[in-house]
């Protein structure tokens, strides 16, 4: 056992860092310095990647509880500090006329920040427009973005048999994950790692640089919206693609390592996430991770009430999904043992208690929010396009009938 304070089920006293201190900054008043630099993706072309350090010939004994648990707290702290440095902090020019839904994605139709952020997220209802505190408020978009990026790291990485592997290798673990679907799970879980651990041999799988490569660009693509957006909302200077784009590489590489050493371990690992709107109550399973911004929904809940005379009964619902909880099972003399390796952890707000109260607040899905947005701005760049022309044509027809009374007296005849 580890010399930390930890309980029968695993849990440990250490919790992540970041995020969770101070108030809001004022905004500075020098906005001298605004542009709207959005990021091109083209900027990557030639971008040379510096590859992260891994460690691939660690024996398997190594990989035991604490391993694991250290790793995953390592995986969020990693991801809140590329929120902290690059995408959060800094003075911020707000302009409320403008949703942070309506900022075009990289590729036309590409919803996949849409998809995960319905994943992980579901805003207090009782905000005008609740997607756009998501990107609006400080707190809530460091939590959300790293709640978007940590689900995307997850299914991307965590769910592969082998992260990495050549179709040969896929192939020989699909037919055997197929052919053993109704064996026990730690005799199937056993037989993989062998297999695994054969096929690696202290290396990296073939195609593992390959994967961390496409899975990194994919992420940096289904970001550029949210980059975009701070560069509008930030007065102070944010770094280019190509630094943004290296820090998600280097984390895409250390999860999809630990993907790896998942699959290397004869041990089985459950995550279980929080639902976005559920009534999952903090508790020694789920951590209420910003006490400040629940304390804030509370006042705001208050003050609706008392506008509105509601007194309907409410309770702690999950607005931000950070991360799951993580639980390994390993074999027994006399059955299997259980420890929890990281607790659920989520940002909530003060909801109706009742569920279908609750659901009638939710007015409008993410996706009918941001295609209104995103309509709305191309109608707005359509408006400007079109008084631009108006405006040069009555310019032009002015200059005509000037020229044609200068050199012919009669400015209709001179038409003709």
């Amino acid at each position: 056992m580890s010399n930390r304070d930890r309980d029968i089920s695993g849990q440990t006293s250490q919790s992540v860092s970041g995020g969770r201190n101070g108030n809001l900054k004022p905004l500075s008043s020098d906005r001298s310095r605004y542009t709207n630099r959005a990021p091109d993706i083209n900027n990557l072309h030639g971008f040379r990647i510096e590859r992260r350090d891994l460690k691939w010939d660690m024996p398997t004994d190594s990989l035991d509880d604490f391993f694991f648990e250290d790793q995953y707290l390592l995986m969020l702290q990693q991801i809140y500090a590329l929120m902290e440095t690059t995408l959060v902090l800094g003075p911020r020019r707000m302009p409320h006329e403008v949703s942070p839904w309506s900022i075009p994605t990289a590729d036309q139709g590409d919803v996949t920040l849409e998809q995960y952020t319905s994943l992980v997220a579901q805003p207090d209802p009782l905000f005008k427009y609740p997607w756009d505190t998501l990107l609006i408020f400080k707190r809530e978009t460091q939590h959300f973005l790293t709640a978007v990026m940590n689900k995307m790291l997850h299914e991307m990485t965590f769910k592969s048999l082998l992260f990495g592997a050549s179709k040969e290798q896929m192939k020989i673990l699909t037919e055997q994950d197929d052919t053993l679907v109704n064996e026990e799970g730690f005799g199937r879980t056993r037989l993989r790692a062998e297999y695994i651990n054969m096929f690696l041999k202290g290396r990296a799988p073939p195609l593992f640089w390959e994967q961390v490569d496409e899975t990194a660009i994919g992420i940096t693509r289904a970001f550029l919206p949210v980059i975009a957006w701070i560069r509008k909302t930030r007065i102070d200077e944010v770094p280019p693609i190509g630094e943004i784009h290296q820090q998600i590489h280097g984390i895409v590489a250390f999860t999809a390592w630990l993907a790896v050493c998942n699959r290397r371990s004869v041990s089985i690992i459950e995550f279980e996430w929080p639902t976005p709107g559920e009534c999952d109550l903090p508790s020694s399973n789920t951590e209420n991770f910003d006490e400040w911004v629940y304390r804030k929904g509370l006042e705001r809940v208050e003050q609706y009430c008392r506008k509105r005379g509601s007194h309907k009964p409410r309770r702690a619902r999950v607005m931000i999904a950070i991360a799951p909880s993580a639980w390994r099972y390993t074999v027994a003399s006399d059955g299997y043992w259980k420890v929890r390796l990281q607790q659920k952890r989520a940002v909530y707000y003060h909801g109706l208690q009742d569920d279908m109260d609750e659901n009638k607040e939710h007015r409008i899905t993410l996706s009918k929010w941001a295609a209104m947005q995103r309509a709305k701005a191309e109608g707005g760049v359509r408006s400007l396009a079109g008084q631009f022309w108006r405006y040069l044509g009555a310019m032009l027809v002015a200059l005509l009938l000037a020229w044609a009374i200068v050199h012919r007296g009669d400015p209709v005849q001179a038409l003709w």
